[in-house]
């Protein structure tokens, strides 16, 4: 993998699994009552946590695979079948199926 164009495909399609505008608004919406000073240490642990797994994934991925025995054509169909369901379900706009207990309800409601 020498070719720049390869790196830029590769560059293109991290930012836009990690979609760094798109975080931005739920950032605020979590940290927003939060001071600056541990906005900026949620955005530094954060920033960390992403780049170790993206960094594991990159270093340990391929071998990982091996060990399961899945290939990577496979993986990547799997991960485009899954893609594929996503984005039919928010087409469909229907409710997320998962349920919430009342304590969080009321945790949510007070933050």
């Amino acid at each position: 993998m020498s070719s720049i164009s390869e790196y830029l495909n590769i560059f293109v399609t991290l930012l836009a699994i990690v979609d760094p505008i798109g975080a931005v608004p739920i950032f605020i919406g979590l940290t927003g009552y939060q001071s600056s000073a541990n906005q900026r240490r949620t955005i530094l642990i954060t920033s960390l946590a992403v780049f170790l797994i993206l960094a594991g994934s990159a270093v340990f991925g391929e071998r990982l695979l091996r060990i399961f025995g899945i290939s990577v054509a496979s993986f990547r169909v799997a991960g485009g079948i899954l893609l594929l369901m996503v984005g039919i379900s928010m087409l469909h706009a229907r409710q997320s199926t998962s349920s919430h207990k009342p304590e969080e309800a009321e945790e949510a409601a007070e933050k």
